[in-house]
């Protein structure tokens, strides 16, 4: 039976001369795997964070399906030919596969992602990106801290609170970088000139958190370029 669906591409990987595998965030069926026979041959777009609509048979024993046909819903120009945004949704991606197995419809994180590839593309200053990106997704993940007091000095990474007490041998981030990562847990869009400390700090912060909450966390394969990119 012929289905279609929307669906950001997390993952290429080459099967044969002319056919790939695709990873792919589905609207309806959340993390699917594809087949897709003669893609190299038809000039598909196969970017990380590439939003198409897909066509695609699947036989209810298998665990591949099979995409007939991609249709790029939002042509990027920044994400797919600038480096910096190109790494960014790269590193989205592998979040994105490291974070979420289900093959359940998650229509409020797939609209957050619409918004999150069109940002990429747009955002002018992309410093606080990914830190930003990753507070705010791990809200749709269950795992977004929680502020128990106004101007908190310390978040607690292992319980997920921003609080003023400090819990003895806990992971604890205090001070300016807990004031910023509060801020972007609240929705905040700070406006100070953050210096260059403060937002490796923030970033490598959040990583840390998800390292914590995400059994396995490992996103060494984007990791690098994002701090070579914007924290060197």
């Amino acid at each position: 039976m012929k289905n279609t669906d929307l669906a950001f591409i997390l993952r290429r990987i080459n099967y044969s001369e002319s056919s790939v595998i695709l990873t792919c965030f589905t609207l309806n069926k959340g993390i699917q795997k594809f087949i897709f026979q003669g893609a190299k041959k038809k000039s598909q777009p196969f970017f990380p964070m590439a939003y198409c609509e897909i066509t695609f048979y699947r036989h209810p024993s298998s665990e591949l399906g099979k995409i007939t046909g991609t249709d790029l819903l939002f042509n990027p120009t920044g994400l797919r030919f600038d480096p910096l945004r190109s790494a960014i949704a790269f590193f989205v991606a592998d979040i994105l596969q490291q974070c979420i197995q289900t093959d359940l419809e998650d229509e409020p994180l797939f609209r957050f992602l619409e918004k999150t590839v069109r940002d990429i593309d747009t955002t002018e200053d992309l410093r606080l990106f990914p830190t930003r990106f990753l507070m705010e997704f791990s809200f749709h993940l269950g795992i977004g801290p929680s502020v128990d007091d106004d101007n908190a000095a310390y978040f607690d990474l292992q319980e997920g609170i921003f609080s003023n007490h400090l819990a003895s041998g806990h992971l604890t981030a205090e001070g300016e970088v807990a004031h910023l990562l509060r801020a972007l847990a609240e929705g905040e869009h700070e406006q100070a000139e953050e210096l260059l400390e403060l937002r490796k700090e923030a970033f490598e912060t959040m990583l840390q958190f998800y390292s914590v909450h995400i059994p396995r966390f490992n996103v060494d394969a984007s990791l690098e370029i994002i701090r070579a990119l914007l924290y060197h």
